[in-house]
């Protein structure tokens, strides 16, 4: 009966990895899209595995504010003086299914490109 058992949950855990495949080795893009706003502040953490994050409001005065990921450090420096100025930009963003610990940490989106508006 053990056998059995054994065998019937080795198939289990052999139909799971599987299925589940393609959702570790290939990159599905969720979301994608842009959020015009103020930068409220941009911070590295970590233990491990370092990350940058921007907090991002839709307008100064708003109570709500909005985190994102950052994964390309050629962003970092434009979002850094974006906060520092309290410029109003236009922030472009995406999701995947998989990103990884190692680049985010619970976040909404990843910034992609940062755009001032004059």
């Amino acid at each position: 009966m053990r056998t059995l058992f054994r065998w019937f949950l080795g198939l289990l855990v052999v139909i799971a990895l599987f299925c589940s495949f393609p959702l570790w080795v290939i990159p599905y893009r969720t979301a994608s899209g842009e959020h015009t706003g103020y930068v409220t502040a941009v911070e590295r953490k970590g233990v491990f595995f370092k990350t940058w994050t921007a907090y991002v409001k839709t307008s100064p005065t708003s109570s709500q504010e909005d985190v994102y990921c950052v994964i390309d450090r050629s962003v970092i420096p434009q979002l850094q003086q974006a906060a520092q100025s309290n410029q109003h930009v236009d922030l472009y963003f995406v999701d995947w299914l998989k990103r990884g610990v190692q680049n985010c940490k619970g976040e909404s989106a990843i910034i992609t490109k940062v755009v001032p508006i004059n």
